[in-house]
């Protein structure tokens, strides 16, 4: 009788793969947006290593010209409970708790939940202006989250 090995791969590192091979065409994280969206995109990280945050917080500067923006959230792993998105510049001051939300799915055969952010918030520049962003996920830095702030006047 011939043994088979069976290995079994944990459905998030399979939608993690997965979501990453997609968006960089490879399976190797992106250190930058996808080619087809970067013209819309003012800022872009994937928080997926802990080592990318400095005593629990992510914090970047980016330059945004005068428009309207919005920023995005999407989910590509285990995700913070509440994730603390604050943007300052001279004259942009945004500041929000996102909570992970659970909206119950099912067939005729199984109920599962989809897991998502209440996200898509515009944010008003008046002048092109540095802008400094700040992301706390509370204390979860074993998180996988994707932060995206597109133009929405290109």
């Amino acid at each position: 009788m011939s043994k088979k090995i069976i290995v079994i791969i944990p459905p998030t590192v399979i939608g993690v793969m997965f979501l990453i091979g997609l968006l960089s065409g490879s399976l190797i994280l992106p250190s930058s947006p996808p080619e087809k969206i970067t013209k819309d995109v003012v800022f872009y990280a994937i928080l997926a290593d802990p080592r990318l945050y400095i005593d629990g917080v992510y914090t970047n500067v980016f330059t945004a010209k005068e428009g309207h923006y919005i920023l995005t959230l999407k989910q590509i792993g285990n995700n913070p409970q509440i994730l603390t998105i604050t943007l300052h510049g001279d004259t942009v001051d945004f500041s929000e708790d996102f909570k992970l939300m659970r909206t119950p799915q099912g067939t005729k055969i199984s109920e599962y939940h989809a897991w998502y952010y209440d996200s898509g918030k515009s944010i008003t520049v008046s002048e092109t202006q540095e802008i400094t962003i700040t992301i706390d996920p509370n204390g979860e830095t074993q998180s996988d989250i994707m932060v995206i702030i597109l133009d929405r006047d290109s």
